[in-house]
């Protein structure tokens, strides 16, 4: 492959590159890499009209055209738009849906204001809008006003008889439009992992964990029976993972026994995952809140049953499932112990709270 140089109009000078990008041009084509970290970038590329993301290579491609060089220069340079770009985020009306508005959160803007975006809740990502859909209620504009005033701009004036929350009958289709997920080349092998999971009772979450890890690896090489892959193979996509995609030493454990289930529980081959390599955990110190900022987040909360919750989450160290499942008879008032059913694990155990 051939670099491309200052005299391509491409890359101006190669001292200027950013690293963890590079660019080449081959076959009448522009291949350019991005980092993770650059969302950015990797939402303007999608934009240029015939672009490919090449998943073996972890590439992006694009036709090596004149207008298509100057693209990519410009996203190369950051000169992308941003500074005409508008710096704030557009509400506007749902063209389909009156349940809901549309928020336009510009390229340049994602790496500010993504994170808080998606802490709205009901909130989702339009794929053919290209815009993100929250609920138009009291709820989301309460927070839209809150974390987000500074930087929205409105196209159309709020209604002022707006509900709390969504319908039930909005808040049930939205539970169950589940993103698609594309089968595999050999789907049946993730079939088999779950049926096998849920003989041994797996909870729900853990064998949609195991599913989604299995069915990523043997897409991966989709053109081979599960059975056929090799160990040399699945070393080598587990360091591609940690190697490429920096993924935590938590999610490559979980990736590890999933495929450790898949080969020793469902098509008998223990010998392929004999002491797969397990990422070792760092030993991190854990934050934890002063005194003062515990007061001030109890205080914070007006609600006396919602206060209450927090405040007996925080004192005995419960998990969100075990609180919502805990019964007036599971408090033990006179050993100030609470009786805990169905904890992490399909335990059983009885915390104490603080008795001051």
């Amino acid at each position: 492959m051939e670099k491309i140089t200052a005299n391509t109009s491409v890359i101006p000078d190669k001292g200027k590159i950013e690293q963890g990008n590079t660019c080449r041009v081959a076959d009448g084509l522009i291949y350019y890499t991005i980092p993770m970290e650059r969302i950015d970038q990797r939402a303007a590329i999608k934009k240029i009209e015939g672009c490919r993301w090449n998943p073996g290579q972890k590439v992006w491609s694009v036709a090596d055209t004149p207008e298509n060089r100057l693209k990519i220069k410009s996203i190369h340079t950051g000169n992308t738009g941003a500074s005409d770009a508008p710096h704030w985020i557009t509400v506007k009306r749902h063209p389909a849906n009156t349940h809901y508005i549309c928020l336009d959160l510009p390229i340049h803007l994602l790496n500010t204001y993504l994170g808080t975006l998606k802490n709205i809740h009901g909130r989702r990502w339009n794929r053919d809008l290209n815009l993100w859909e929250v609920p138009y209620t009291q709820i989301t504009l309460r927070f839209l006003n809150k974390y987000l005033n500074h930087t929205l701009h409105w196209t159309f004036q709020p209604d002022e008889n707006l509900p709390e929350r969504l319908p039930e009958t909005e808040r049930a289709q939205q539970f169950q439009q589940q993103p698609t997920v594309t089968p595999a080349r050999y789907e049946a092998a993730v079939l088999a992992l779950e049926e096998c999971l849920r003989l041994k009772r797996y909870s729900h979450r853990t064998i949609k964990a195991y599913k989604n890890s299995l069915r990523a690896f043997i897409r991966r090489y989709d053109d081979q029976k599960p059975s056929q892959i090799t160990r040399k193979q699945i070393n080598t996509y587990v360091h591609e993972l940690v190697r490429d995609k920096h993924i935590t030493e938590s999610y490559q454990n979980q990736i590890c026994c999933a495929i450790k289930m898949f080969y020793c529980e469902v098509v008998h081959q223990s010998e392929k995952v004999e002491g797969l390599v397990q990422a070792k955990k760092p030993q991190k110190i854990p934050q934890v809140l002063t005194e003062s900022e515990v007061t001030r987040l109890f205080r914070a909360i007006d609600n006396l049953k919602h206060r209450t919750m927090i405040m007996l989450i925080y004192s005995a160290g419960l998990r969100l499932g075990e609180a919502i499942k805990l019964r007036l008879t599971d408090l033990q008032f006179e050993n100030h112990r609470i009786f805990i059913r169905d904890g992490k694990g399909k335990k059983i155990a009885v915390p104490l709270w603080p008795t001051r």
